[in-house]
């Protein structure tokens, strides 16, 4: 063990930490199938950011352990022999390392590390569920990659427009096969109906013919046909039935499967070196080994040793396009935030993004509820009517007031949910 683990190690076995466990649903929901630990980090000392994780968390259902750290002391910060990592950035490392090794020493099979500023994606249960249909040992749920939009776009489209056209095209292709194949069957069946109608017709000729000879007879002779009928008929609905739903080849083929991956995530170039974002970080048991691993070697700020993950895991680590959680970067723990209208948030969006719409997330800015903490909810307000008076308060020029707003989801939040986070309740 060398002097690097021995401080790490020392340093989380004196870690305090509370944790809360947060059961939000007694259903058994596909996170909970598939995620067998969510972890959410926050610090003590930010009330807000925790109220809105306790509620986030609810409206999403979503069972949860919550990490409430404090912030590490000069005395920690010395500790670790490295001028280059702030003291801020430690206290993250470290919160990331003590969520990595419970991993490790319960054995979960996987599990995920959020951040406290999360912002989930609209469609993120859809997502969600389509991105897990198989194992990993690494993900980035959401990243801060600054080489997307010159790396990574080109990458990501071509991989579903070019690499994969071919499969694309033999799909199609036996659909359209599966569709003509359907047309006959009903051209069959309506050449079969036209048959059973003109037979039907002769039948009742006869059956009228005998009527005058025998009626006694025919009577008994009818309901005999009748219950023929009958059979006849429940045999056609239910040959309809398994001609419309019958069976169909599965519709995940192993390259369905193939083209479902690419398609959620992309795997960053060899090149890119600002491959940044701890605010969704998925791991399989091996994975949290890994990257527990490198940090307690090599004591650095925790999303530096992205490359090294994609380099051992790779065909089992990706970062998942569009991002199903991104992070709110107007104001950080870490001194790393991106001011409103700042030409770094400017820089920030056209380079780990193409085109980014903030309305794709249900966005919502808790500094500007912090900074007008004074301001009361009153009791004909609505979530829009109170975020709009506070935006209105923070921001004096009419065209930002209308960006910002616009970037906020307006039919998601409540009053409700407001108070939640503002008051604690």
């Amino acid at each position: 063990m060398n002097n690097s683990n021995a401080a790490i190690n020392n340093i989380l076995n004196n870690y305090k930490v509370d944790v809360y466990e947060i059961k939000n649903t007694k259903k058994t929901t596909f996170i909970d199938l598939r995620i067998k630990k969510i972890f959410v980090i926050n610090l003590a000392d930010n009330i807000i950011r925790r109220n809105y994780i306790l509620m986030i968390m609810k409206k999403y259902n979503i069972n949860f352990s919550l990490v409430v750290v404090n912030r590490i002391s000069q005395k920690v910060h010395s500790m670790v022999k490295n001028e280059k990592i702030t003291k801020e950035e430690l206290g993250c490392t470290l919160s990331h390392m003590w969520c990595l090794r419970e991993i490790i020493k319960n054995n979960y099979e996987n599990a995920i590390i959020f951040e406290d500023d999360i912002i989930f994606h609209k469609n993120f249960t859809e997502m969600f569920f389509e991105v897990f249909q198989r194992d990993y040992d690494f993900l980035l749920l959401g990243a801060c990659d600054f080489s997307f939009q010159s790396l990574h776009k080109n990458l990501v489209l071509n991989t579903i427009t070019n690499n994969y056209d071919d499969l694309h095209i033999e799909k199609k292709e036996k659909e359209k096969e599966k569709e003509k194949e359907k047309e006959k069957e009903k051209e069959k069946e309506k050449e079969q109906e036209l048959e059973e109608q003109e037979l039907e017709e002769e039948q009742k000729i006869e059956e009228f013919e005998a009527l005058e000879q025998d009626q006694e007879f025919e009577a008994l002779e009818q309901d005999q046909e009748f219950e023929e009928l009958e059979q006849d008929q429940e045999f056609e609905a239910l040959k309809e039935l398994q001609l419309e739903g019958g069976e169909e080849e599965p519709n995940t083929t192993e390259i369905d499967l193939v083209m479902q991956i690419k398609k959620n995530m992309y795997r960053p170039h060899e090149n890119a070196i600002k491959v940044y974002g701890a605010h969704a970080n998925y791991y399989s048991l091996e994975g949290a080994k890994v990257m527990f691993e490198s940090k307690s070697n090599n004591v650095s700020f925790f999303d530096k040793s992205y490359l090294l993950m994609f380099d051992t895991f790779e065909n089992t680590s990706f970062i998942c396009w569009p991002n199903l959680i991104v992070s709110d970067i107007s104001t950080s723990n870490l001194n790393h935030s991106y001011p409103f209208f700042s030409k770094s948030e400017d820089l920030y969006y056209k380079s780990c993004f193409d085109n980014f719409h903030f309305t794709d997330y249900n966005f919502i800015y808790l500094d500007i509820i912090l900074k007008h903490k004074s301001v009361n909810i009153r009791k004909d307000d609505t979530y829009e009517s109170f975020i709009t008076r506070l935006i209105n308060y923070q921001f004096s020029s009419i065209k930002e007031r209308e960006i910002i707003k616009y970037r906020h989801v307006l039919d998601f939040f409540t009053i409700r949910d407001l108070e939640k986070i503002k008051y604690q309740l």
